[in-house]
C-alpha cells in the first residue's frame, strides 16, 4: 500500500513539474533525488528480496523516464520501464498491472516508430 502512495505521489508531483516549463534543472534533479531515495528507502524498509530489487528497478527508470526533456527519450526510457514492470508484476502475480505496462511499451515503442524513426528518415 505504500508503494502505491509513492507512486502516486511520484505521478502527481511530476505532473505538476511537467505543466511548469520554467522549472530550474536544479529544482528537477532536487525532486528527482528526493522521490528516489524515498523509492529506495521504502523498498528496504519492505524488503521482499529480489521482488524488491526489481521494484526500485522499475521505480527509478519511470523516474529518469519522467524527468527527461525530450519526448524520444521519454520513450525510450519507458520502453526498459515498462518491460521490467512487466516482469516485477508477472513475477508479483498481478497480471492487470502487467497489462496495463504492455500497453505503455507498446504506446512507447509504436510512437518511437512513428514519430522519431519518421524524423531520422
Amino acid at each position: 500500500m505504500i508503494m502505491i502512495g509513492m507512486g502516486f505521489v511520484r505521478s502527481v508531483v511530476l505532473l505538476i513539474m511537467s505543466y511548469k516549463s520554467e522549472i530550474k534543472a536544479g529544482v528537477k534533479w532536487s525532486v528527482f533525488g528526493v522521490l528516489a531515495v524515498s523509492l529506495v528507502a521504502l523498498n528496504i524498509i519492505f524488503w521482499d528480496g529480489f521482488l524488491s530489487v526489481l521494484s526500485m528497478a522499475v521505480g527509478l527508470a519511470f523516474l529518469t523516464a519522467f524527468i527527461q526533456s525530450k519526448p524520444a527519450n521519454v520513450r525510450r526510457v519507458s520502453i526498459l520501464a515498462a518491460s521490467l514492470a512487466i516482469v516485477f508484476y508477472i513475477l508479483s502475480f498481478l497480471p492487470v498491472n502487467a497489462a496495463i505496462n504492455l500497453s505503455v511499451l507498446i504506446s512507447s515503442i509504436v510512437g518511437l516508430v512513428r514519430l522519431d524513426r519518421k524524423k531520422k528518415v
